[in-house]
């Protein structure tokens, strides 16, 4: 309750919306950092492939 006062919500409806708005919020920034991940991973997995298929064709002899 001291939180609250401090931070100017003084009413349970008030903390309620607000408790409900930063749980809504974190789930949000959860989902956003899983899709990035993914982007991330796939991107990933793509350039894999692509330097297999170049050094299995010759193209790309370099060791990494």
């Amino acid at each position: 309750p001291e939180l609250f006062a401090k931070i100017g919500i003084t009413q349970f409806g008030d903390a309620l919306w607000t408790s409900l708005a930063v749980f809504f919020a974190s789930i949000g920034l959860i989902l956003v950092a899983q899709m990035a991940r993914a982007v991330f991973d796939a991107a990933d997995a793509a350039a894999d492939l692509a330097r297999r298929e170049r050094y299995r064709l010759g193209i790309d002899d370099e060791d990494d």
